[in-house]
């Protein structure tokens, strides 16, 4: 078991934490950039100074309505300034903010109620045609014992337990800025992790740590007061929350303007009307960028840098974007539970395009081992390990997990196969578990791939095994391609072609309109294997092109 008092212990005495909550490190942006504006929703925009002040009303109302320290709440808000200002309110009195996805339904709130027991849900009646409050009224399974919501329903209106969240309105005589029962050292909220297993893991951000998370990102993508970052993704992510994000931007001064959605016509209007400088995206949405600014006319003089992080980035896709935003891509790896890997600014483009750069931490420490324990050299694959100062202590009420989570030195197994380079850049190859045991051949999916999207006629490549009997897994290639006629043949020559070990070839070849992507736009190998497995007509045909039907 970690002793977490020592290691916390230990990383403020190296002065990595601060021995302050979120909500005071916020304070200090308030006083010294009170006027400026922090948050952009559409055309509204607030001051540091506002902002601060509604998240007093909303702490205040919080507690007036019962809610108290170590309470656990479900948030559920798109990209808005409700959503900073709810975030830092619950923070203020103590109570734990689970972040849950727009794309959440039923059953995720119910296998998270059922872990957390919240007393709480906080949500809105309208964003991208979901009624989530009725979603959550109708779910029997949750006693929540209160609802909160942006907008009330008629039907719903004046029914107990269903509150109105107050609006931003004169904070005059309001006074509670920070709850002096918060603690430096407490859980400030509840991350989900971002995999594809059924029963989700719920992952414990400690105030301090999640604070220098934040602002350590924020240096490492030289994020200041001139910033303007534009959240495009979810900011109930890791990624677009806290690496750096709105926490980081906020924590350092800069001005944070929201997207409703990831579509590229919003996301394009924000960068050219409000100036942003900078912005994080996932591979997925890099591609939609890219295809669409072979006609659009984009003029972003001010954007300097894209982040893109969540899955590994394919390098034509990153050359594309440079090509046509001239702008400096920063490559990341990073996890719910805690590491956080960038590029710098001034690598070189080979650096930033191939690898996922070093921690953002001094006090990181990362290690990659063999199927032993040991560890390897560069450029040699193994899991890759890691701890420091913001790096979690364990999962929520989960016990099992996190007696196989850490190595005997407090290292947390990430589950991710990796490599290092001579200068101690992170290149991720894959998931451990994913390799795949082809008649005692060990294949990379990610390798297999990389070289299915070199192929003229293929958009995009999912690889993984499935089970065989004279195999033991099968190499089965799903694939976006505009050939409509592509098949193995096809793909046999391309690989010989380009000097690739037979057992490399894939054995069956899907090809398919689109992909199923994860939470944080991962493709969700998980659900595409579901799809197979429950059509039998297709698997019948292996190794031969099958398509979507034959």
């Amino acid at each position: 078991m970690l002793d977490v008092g020592f290691l916390m212990d230990k990383y403020e005495q190296e002065g990595f934490l601060e021995k302050k909550t979120i909500p005071e490190e916020f304070y200090e942006s308030v006083k010294q950039w009170g006027d400026k504006t922090a948050l952009i929703e559409k055309d509204i925009s607030i001051t540091y100074l506002e902002l601060n002040q509604y998240t007093d009303i909303l702490a205040q109302y919080f507690e007036e309505k019962g809610l108290s320290k170590e309470d656990k709440v479900l948030l559920q808000l798109p990209n808005r300034i409700l959503y900073a200002a709810v975030l830092l309110g619950l923070m203020k009195v103590g109570v734990i903010p689970v972040l849950l996805l727009p794309s959440h339904r039923e059953k995720e709130v119910v296998s998270i109620a059922d872990i957390v027991k919240p007393k709480a849900y906080i949500g809105t009646s309208e964003y991208m045609g979901v009624d989530y409050i009725d979603m959550v009224s109708r779910i029997n399974d949750v006693n929540f014992k209160m609802i909160f919501a942006d907008f009330l329903d008629e039907k719903l209106n004046g029914m107990p337990g269903y509150y109105l969240l107050p609006e931003r309105t004169d904070s005059e005589g309001v006074v509670i800025m920070i709850n002096n029962k918060v603690c430096y050292r407490d859980t400030a909220l509840f991350l989900l992790s971002g995999g594809t297993t059924d029963t989700p893991k719920i992952i414990p951000r400690i105030h301090e740590a999640y604070a220098y998370n934040a602002k350590a990102a924020a240096a490492r993508c030289e994020v200041n007061s001139e910033s303007v970052y534009l959240a495009v993704l979810s900011t109930s992510h890791d990624l677009p929350l806290a690496s750096p994000g709105m926490l980081g931007t906020l924590l350092s001064g800069g001005t944070v303007v929201f997207c409703e959605n990831s579509s590229f016509d919003e996301a394009f209007s924000a960068i050219e009307k409000y100036r942003v400088t900078l912005t994080a995206i996932v591979p997925a949405i890099a591609q939609i960028w890219v295809e669409v600014l072979e006609w659009y006319q984009a003029d972003f003089p001010y954007l300097k840098q894209i982040i893109i992080g969540a899955a590994k980035l394919d390098r034509h896709i990153g050359e594309l974007l440079i090509r046509h935003l001239r702008v400096k891509i920063q490559q990341g790896y990073g996890l719910g539970e805690g590491i956080t890997c960038f590029t710098k600014l001034s690598d070189i483009d080979d650096v930033c395009l191939q690898t996922q750069g070093i921690p953002v931490s001094e006090g990181d420490h990362i290690k990659i081992v063999d199927t032993q324990g040991n560890r390897l050299s560069s450029y040699e694959d193994g899991e890759l390990l890691e701890k420091g100062p913001y790096t979690f202590m364990g999962y929520y009420n989960n016990p099992e997990l996190n007696l196989v989570g850490f190595d005997e030195e407090g290292y947390f197994r990430t589950g991710d196969k990796a490599h290092l380079d001579d200068n101690g850049n992170v290149i991720i190859t894959g998931r451990v578990k994913e390799q795949i045991n082809r008649a005692g051949e060990n294949v990379i999916p990610m390798e297999i791939e990389a070289l299915l999207r070199e192929h003229q006629d293929i958009q995009d490549a999912a690889v993984f095994g499935m089970p065989d009997e004279k195999l033991g897994e099968r190499t089965t290639a799903v694939v976006i391609s505009v050939n409509e006629k592509l098949d193995l043949n096809n793909i046999i020559r391309f690989f010989n072609d380009k000097g690739a070990a037979r057992y490399k070839v894939p054995d069956v070849l899907y090809l398919v309109t689109s992909f199923p992507y994860t939470n944080v736009g991962k493709v969700d190998k998980k659900v595409l294997k579901r799809q197979l497995e429950a059509n039998k007509e297709m698997d019948n045909y292996a190794n031969v092109n099958t398509g979507d039907k034959k």
